[in-house]
């Protein structure tokens, strides 16, 4: 642990380079990743959203299959997840 006992002293123009090169490196910088800015993680929020947002909201496929399974007599319902279901369902509730 290093203690820096001039912290807040004006540095010499000779002092000024080799304290900024001395400086601890970030995990970023360590890593040789570049550090996140504000402005590129309210870009990356943006492009998110509008990915989310134009995705439909009913996944087709699924439906679909479900369909062709009950038209095929091929689904099958479970009595006992339909009951627990709605038990914790109702107790979520309360």
């Amino acid at each position: 642990m290093r203690i820096d006992l001039n912290a807040g002293l004006p540095l010499a123009e000779s002092d000024s380079s080799r304290t900024r090169s001395s400086r601890p490196l970030s995990n970023h910088e360590a890593a040789g990743q570049p550090e996140l800015t504000t402005e590129s993680n309210s870009t990356s929020i943006r492009s998110l959203a509008r990915s989310a947002l134009g995705a439909p909201e009913v996944r087709m496929g699924k439906v679909d299959a479900l369909r062709a399974n009950i038209a095929s007599g091929r689904y099958e319902v479970s009595a006992q997840l339909i009951a627990a279901s709605m038990l914790e369902h109702l107790l979520a509730r309360q």
